[in-house]
C-alpha cells in the first residue's frame, strides 16, 4: 500500500507539475488591451459609451470647483481632484480612462472607430495629451474665476490692492507659471495613477 500511496503522489506532482507549465505558457499569451476589449464586448456590446475625447470635453467647472481648487493643498492635487470628480459621473463600465497596479504609470483610454461603430481601447503613450487635459481643465477654471472676479467687482466698489494682488496670484495657480509643462505633466501622471489605479480583475498574470 505505501508504494502505491508513493506512486500515486509521484504521479500527482508530475501533473502538478505540467500543469503548471502549461499555465505559464497561457499567462504569457493575456494581453491587457485585448482582455479591456474583450470585457467591453461582452458587457456592452450595443450600447453609446463616453470615451476619452468625450470626457474631456464634458469636465464641468462651476464656483465650487475654483473655489475647491484654490483651497487645494497643491495646484496638481486641485486639478487631480477636478478629474476624479467628473469620473465619479460613470459606472464601472463606462469610465473611459483605466490603469492597473500591474503596471505603474500606464493608462488605457476608450477611443471610438472613425465609422463610430465600434469602441476599442489604446494605450495613452502620447505625453500632449495629458498636456492637453491639463490645459482643457486651466481654460475652464480661468473662465469661471473671472466670472467670480467680475461679479466681485461689480458688487464691490471698494477694490484694493490686497485684492488685486490676491487675484493675480490666483491666475498664476490656476496656470501654474512656476513649474515646466513637461514637470507638470510628470507630476500628474504620478498622482492620476495613484488616485485611479485598480487590480486587475482577472486570476491570470497580465501582459501589457
Amino acid at each position: 500500500m505505501l508504494s502505491a500511496l508513493l506512486k500515486r503522489v509521484t504521479d500527482l506532482e508530475k501533473r502538478v507539475e505540467m500543469n503548471s507549465k502549461y499555465i505559464k505558457r497561457e499567462k504569457k499569451k493575456i494581453n491587457i488591451i485585448e482582455f479591456l476589449n474583450q470585457l467591453e464586448q461582452k458587457q456592452s456590446p450595443n450600447r453609446s459609451l463616453p470615451t476619452f475625447t468625450d470626457f474631456k470635453s464634458n469636465i464641468e467647472i462651476d464656483k465650487t470647483s475654483v473655489t475647491e481648487y484654490l483651497k487645494a493643498q497643491t495646484p496638481l492635487t486641485g486639478i487631480i481632484n477636478i478629474v476624479m470628480q467628473s469620473l465619479t459621473k460613470y459606472n464601472n463600465e463606462e469610465i473611459p480612462i483605466r490603469c492597473f497596479s500591474q503596471k505603474r504609470s500606464v493608462f488605457y483610454i476608450r477611443v471610438q472607430s472613425e465609422t463610430k461603430d465600434r469602441y476599442y481601447w489604446v494605450e495613452l503613450t502620447d505625453n500632449p495629451e495629458y498636456e492637453r487635459l491639463i490645459i482643457n481643465i486651466q481654460q475652464k477654471l480661468l473662465r469661471e474665476y473671472e466670472k467670480i472676479h467680475n461679479s466681485r467687482l461689480n458688487t464691490d466698489t471698494q477694490s484694493n490692492t490686497h485684492s488685486q494682488d490676491k487675484y493675480f496670484e490666483n491666475i498664476k495657480k490656476i496656470l501654474m507659471t512656476d513649474q515646466s509643462s513637461e514637470t507638470i505633466c510628470r507630476y500628474f501622471k504620478h498622482k492620476l495613477y495613484d488616485a485611479l489605479k485598480r487590480e486587475v480583475d482577472i486570476q491570470y498574470e497580465i501582459v501589457f
